[in-house]
């Protein structure tokens, strides 16, 4: 019976202890509640008879009001000593802002970093305005080593915001900064912004309207001839209509019109990237579906990785969720690169689609930007020599050299990644084993599994519990789900935006669709 207690709450740092008189328990990974729904987890380390734990408590949470907090290790209830609290944010101040607003790239990536000196543990949430107006907010908690090695904290302290594109195509002169969203201490001194390829734009406008003259005079030329590609004429028709529609539509809000051009609608994205191919198979046995959740440039990265390091002989399919306006033109540029498009889905259905889609037998999903490692297709020969294995979870590290994930953990209908900031050459990640799932960032799947046990359930707004409960209907099957440090990859860490109504209801799915089956799969996997 696991006993425990709360000994403070500094900041949003939540600090105490657990004891397992009847264990000889060295860490653990205890989970933390708030009324019944999961708040994360964290690593109590220690000894068999006390293990100790921090744990940084959502900001959600700070709004004056009593919470009941309570904690669990591997299902068990800990009897949690001083878990009442009534959460407010400190008023004391939090003394002087250190910080500064670096740079705003012409692609509108605004970088800095900021803390306070006095509570480096805390991590600062930013605003970031454009004239005067607020464009969004971000919590600086990246990874800067110069931070760190200067002594400033962990130096996680690092921001990157992306300006919305509706503030990047004002064709005026703009000036950026950012404060601290809660004391309105300022970073750093204003940077001026203004995207040149806007400016461009509205020059052409005249030379535009000279080409849709021209594209006039040819369909009459093609309707007078009876010209035989009906579908030559369509897009001419296609393009016109697109012009008029944006540029009225566009001038009745004030806006400024996306323009394209004939003979230059792909030369932003084809001067600016050296092309390259992969080679075609007939008959692929591995397909890759690249995830495309970044920017054009950090996609191609991602493909010419995946070329550079075993991209022959391989069907690699781009998975376009409409995020990125450039992204339909990378086939441009990646020969024999197949491309599916839905947008504004949910990545359940985006993944079932891609996996219906793909002509592999063994099917590799991996989300850009990231760059998988020497070897990595040499690591998928398990699946050839273990025909129960249905899912493949990789070694995913960031720009640090540290895990982001070895697989996946599932407790309580919450997934935790596996492994997160430790040393990826530690043992128990060194070498292949069972776990309770994969993580999203990369994993790989043998195709008939996953077409047998139905494919992920589309009913999940976040891709995590979607797959831990494809994994756990997978062992529950009999099958094996195994993590492999030579399917490795390199990535960074992204911002994601939580939802907190809908990750209760995600859990509240996985929870129904495991009920008791859940614990026995997790004694199972483990043994």
């Amino acid at each position: 019976m696991f006993e425990g207690g709360i000994e403070a709450i500094s900041g949003r740092v939540m600090t105490g202890w657990i004891t397992a008189p009847e264990a000889a328990v060295t860490n653990t990974l205890v989970t933390f509640y708030e009324r019944g729904e999961p708040l994360g987890s964290a690593v109590a380390t220690g000894d068999a008879a006390s293990l100790v734990f921090e744990f940084l408590l959502p900001r959600a949470l700070f709004d004056g009001e009593r919470h009941e907090l309570a904690a669990g290790i591997d299902g068990q209830r800990i009897t949690l000593r001083n878990a009442s609290h009534r959460l407010g944010l400190s008023t004391a101040p939090p003394g002087v802002l250190k910080g500064w607003l670096e740079t705003v790239t012409d692609a509108g990536m605004v970088r800095g970093w900021a803390l306070y000196p006095e509570r480096p543990d805390e991590r600062v949430e930013i605003e970031v305005l454009v004239d005067g107006l607020a464009a969004g907010c971000i919590t600086a908690s990246l990874l800067r080593a110069d931070l760190r090695e200067a002594g400033y904290g962990d130096g996680h302290h690092g921001f990157a915001f992306a300006l919305p594109y509706l503030m990047m195509v004002q064709p005026r002169a703009m000036s950026v900064t950012a404060r601290d969203r809660a004391t309105g201490q300022a970073i750093g001194e204003a940077r001026p912004f203004r995207q040149k390829a806007v400016t461009d734009a509205l020059t052409k406008i005249g030379a535009l309207e000279g080409d849709v003259r021209l594209l006039s005079d040819t369909l009459r030329q093609l309707e007078t001839a009876r010209a035989r590609d009906d579908e030559a004429i369509a897009e001419l028709f296609r393009t016109i209509a697109e012009f008029f529609t944006e540029l009225g539509t566009a001038t009745v809000r004030g806006e400024v019109p996306k323009l394209r051009q004939i003979g230059r609608a792909v030369s932003a994205v084809t001067d600016g990237f050296a092309p390259f191919a992969f080679a075609a198979g007939t008959a692929p046995a591995l397909t890759v579906c690249v995830d495309a959740a970044g920017p054009v440039t950090a996609l191609y990265d991602t493909l010419a990785a995946l070329q550079a390091t075993g991209g022959d002989g391989i069907e690699v399919l781009l998975m376009d969720d409409g995020a990125c306006e450039d992204t339909p033109l990378l086939p441009l540029i990646a020969q024999n690169l197949r491309y599916a498009r839905h947008p504004g889905s949910r990545a359940a259905l985006r993944y079932n689609n891609a996996l219906t889609q793909a002509a592999g037998e063994i099917v590799v999903f991996l989300t850009a930007p990231a760059c998988l490692q020497p070897g990595w297709r040499a690591a998928l020969a398990a699946f050839t020599a273990r025909p129960k294995l249905s899912v493949m979870a990789g070694r995913v590290t960031g720009p640090d050299g540290l895990l982001l994930s070895a697989g996946a953990e599932l407790g309580f209908g919450v997934t935790a990644l596996r492994g997160e900031g430790a040393d990826p050459h530690a043992p128990d990640f060194a070498q292949s084993g069972p776990v309770d799932a994969a993580a999203t960032d990369m994993f790989a799947v043998r195709r008939a599994s996953w077409l047998r046990l139905g494919g992920l359930d589309e009913g999940f707004a976040e891709l995590a519990p979607a797959l831990a409960l494809l994994c756990a209907n997978a062992r529950a099957a009999g099958d094996k789900v195994t993590y492999e440090p030579g399917l490795a990859v390199s990535t960074i860490r992204r911002e994601r935006t939580t939802d907190m109504e809908a990750m209760r209801a995600d859990t509240r799915r996985l929870r129904a669709a495991m009920g008791d089956e859940e614990e026995v799969l997790l004694s199972v996997n483990k043994k």
